[in-house]
């Protein structure tokens, strides 16, 4: 396949390191994982870093590997790579999916954090209320100003397109490099205000504590599904990543270094959250972030909170913002490479498309909350089938086109092993280890989702792969042999 497009490489090392941690504190670490932890307890936490491990480093080092092999969009470098290894081109529609699934995420993600922008506004102005009756109205009164939120939507749509416009020799590095300065910088910093207020050994134990066991398979199935959003794993931003990655960068060290900073700022923030909040009664992780929060916090210290909680939803809108903007980034590079159009049209366009499924998101909690399909609001379908479904599918079949499609030359070439030893092992876990692990993580995802068994969905795979092994038998057939 004739190269399309030429994408800058990222050689600065430490801002590529900050803008990978740009890229991987997301809104999940913010809303989900203090959560999950309140409930889990030790027992998540375990499980939580088992999927790291043994889940996330294999398929980051897969994604960052075909990345920097095509050297262009998911599609381009998937089509790119079977090229080069005689096999067929449809593979590039899994990198479609990649683009598509990337998208939703990313408006799901932009509509929610554009919520953080009024409050961060209110916290420091002094208008925001501090009574828990105060605060729920304030979040009702939102939820039903639909120009209010689709004004903040638009503001936050933005800034994105203002990152993605920035000159092509520094591109979506540079702004993502500093809001990953910033998100670390500000967790630290809240973490010493907590401290200070002695309430740093509670939120630490609260991380621990939980009635939770490793024997629930809930607990695992909780902590594969918030590994795979909290490091966007089949999102395409690993695969972004290593499209401008230098090739003096290790894949192997890359992968441990997103792991390591996703890990350690969700712990810190969960410990931040559970010192000032305590346990969390709710489930409703709106009503956490955007009531109970900010309650607590105007609680703890009455006079000197309000900059701390301006801080606070400062990171909650750089997490959703940062990770967003890695996501539309994905989207114009495919426009611009498929359709040969300059790349400011293409970021026009890609913010104007995760524009308009947020605001679907947005309406979804007033006027059109009652449109629902088989039973679910728009904001269902859009939380539940790329975190339930597309994501764990997506990483599976990345896997599985890694391990099992791409020839081992491509992989060594890639990987640059030290010794022999550690790569085999690598390529037998990733072929066998990994691919079991995510077919495994989408049956139970499924069958909790959908109500469909396991031993029913295991029988529509074999019977989908053994009629594709049939139809490329039947295709490659000789038939002209006597």
């Amino acid at each position: 396949m004739a190269t399309l497009v030429q994408h800058n490489f990222w050689r600065h090392r430490w801002l590529f390191a900050l803008a990978l941690s740009g890229a991987v504190i997301s809104l999940s670490n913010v809303f989900s994982f203090p959560m999950a932890i309140s409930s889990g307890g030790g027992a998540f936490l375990v499980a939580y870093l088992i999927a790291h491990v043994a889940l996330a480093v294999p398929v980051i080092m897969t994604e960052l590997l075909i990345g920097r092999r095509g050297r262009h969009s998911a599609p381009h470098s998937l089509a790119h790579i079977a090229a080069e290894a005689f096999v067929s081109q449809r593979w590039r529609y899994l990198g479609v999916v990649v683009v598509i699934t990337g998208m939703i995420v990313a408006a799901y993600y932009l509509a929610f954090s554009s919520w953080a922008l009024d409050y961060a506004w209110r916290s420091a102005s002094g208008t925001l209320p501090d009574t828990e009756i105060g605060l729920r109205f304030a979040m009702t009164e939102l939820l039903a100003d639909n120009r209010r939120m689709i004004l903040l939507h638009s503001l936050v749509c933005l800034l994105i397109l203002v990152g993605l416009a920035l000159p092509s020799h520094w591109g979506v590095q540079l702004p993502v490099a500093i809001m990953g300065a910033v998100l670390l910088f500000a967790v630290a910093a809240l973490a010493l205000w907590v401290m200070g207020q002695g309430l740093w050994s509670s939120g630490v134990n609260r991380l621990f504590d939980g009635e939770a066991s490793l024997a629930d398979p809930d607990i695992w199935v909780r902590a594969a599904t918030l590994s795979f959003y909290s490091l966007g794993l089949g999102l395409g931003i690993s695969l972004v990543l290593g499209a401008h990655m230098d090739e003096r960068f290790s894949l192997g060290g890359t992968a441990l270094w997103v792991v390591l900073v996703d890990l350690l700022w969700g712990m810190m923030f969960a410990a931040v959250v559970l010192g000032v909040v305590g346990s969390i009664e709710s489930s409703d992780a709106l009503a956490f972030v955007f009531v109970n929060v900010p309650l607590a916090m105007m609680q703890t210290v009455s006079q000197a909170s309000t900059g701390w909680l301006t801080l606070l939803y400062l990171v909650v809108l750089l997490s959703g913002v940062s990770t967003g903007m890695f996501l539309v980034k994905h989207a114009v590079m495919w426009l611009h490479e498929r359709y040969q159009i300059s790349r400011y049209r293409a970021a026009v366009i890609a913010v104007a498309v995760v524009w308009g499924l947020g605001v679907a998101v947005l309406l979804s909690f007033n006027v059109w909350r009652e449109i629902r399909f088989y039973g679910a609001t728009i904001l269902d379908w859009f939380a539940n089938i790329p975190a339930n479904l597309m994501l764990p599918a997506v990483c599976l079949l990345t896997v599985i086109y890694a391990g099992w499609v791409m020839p081992a030359h491509q992989l060594v070439e890639e990987v640059r092993p030290v010794a022999e030893r550690r790569f085999t092992w690598w390529h037998f876990h990733l072929r066998f280890g990994t691919t079991l692990a995510l077919l495994a993580v989408l049956v139970i995802q499924v069958q909790f989702a959908w109500a469909i068994p396991a031993a029913t969905q295991l029988l529509l795979l074999a019977l989908v792969v053994t009629l594709g092994w049939a139809g490329y038998r039947y295709r490659h057939w000789d038939w002209e042999s006597s």
